[in-house]
């Protein structure tokens, strides 16, 4: 089952910016600055569009899997020890201020939040999965 998580409004609006900003340049610039800036833009606009499309947390047989763009990890149940939520932002593909943390054998791991739509399903599929572990997840649904 997937999950989606969810994506920052300013992240989104700041993508529409740049390009709008783009889009009205083109007729006040030279046509070969014009060809780098538009292959550089359209790069850099299809990286950051590939990782807000492609961010969601799949719950499998046997382990929690979370996909970020071109991050792909899988934490087995049986190694959960605690699911929780962190105010630590120093997570690199998370983008909101509270964070899922989840601590296994692997380590510590701070990842977004489940989209709203998809919060009490979220909470189901850990407590269903992760009978081991310690889970504080009371908060989310509120968030």
């Amino acid at each position: 089952m997937s999950i989606k998580i969810r994506r920052s409004p300013i992240f989104v609006i700041i993508l529409l910016v740049a390009f709008l900003t783009v889009v009205l340049s083109i007729y006040r610039m030279d046509t070969s600055l014009l060809i780098y800036l538009a292959s550089g833009f359209t790069l850099l606009f299809g990286v950051c569009t590939f990782y807000l499309i492609r961010c969601y947390f799949v719950f499998e047989d046997n382990a929690f899997r979370y996909v970020f763009g071109f991050r792909n990890k899988s934490i087995p149940y049986n190694s959960i020890h605690s699911v929780g939520l962190s105010e630590d932002s120093s997570a690199s593909p998370a983008w909101t201020t509270t964070r899922i943390e989840i601590i296994s054998n692997k380590g510590r791991v701070l990842l977004s939040l489940p989209s709203r739509e998809d919060t009490p399903e979220f909470i189901k599929k850990i407590k269903e999965n992760c009978t081991n572990a310690k889970i504080d997840l009371d908060k989310l649904p509120l968030l």
